[in-house]
């Protein structure tokens, strides 16, 4: 089958800083992207999420404390190996 390609803008901004303290919320971030991207694709549990280490180094680019505040990506969904890469938006 093809590929899915859709593009999203998530808005991190409060949801990581009021509720995770200040070492870990780029690691968060990262977290909250791969659920955020499986919740709107509504993809199953067996799907496997894979973030682009470009993507990886644009969050961590502020430190672990100040992830970007909104960040634009694009996830391709391969239905036939059940895979899903996150990639930033250009």
């Amino acid at each position: 089958m093809a590929k899915i390609v859709r593009e999203f803008v998530f808005r991190i901004g409060t949801t990581v800083r009021v509720k995770y303290p200040r070492k870990k919320r780029a690691a968060r971030t990262a977290k909250l992207i791969k659920e955020r991207v499986k919740r709107q694709m509504k993809l199953d549990e067996a799907v496997k999420v894979i973030m682009h280490p470009e993507l990886n180094a644009l969050i961590w680019s502020r430190g672990a404390e100040n992830p970007p505040r909104t960040i634009k990506v694009r996830a391709e969904y391969d239905e036939e190996e059940g895979l899903v890469k996150i990639l930033p938006a250009h």
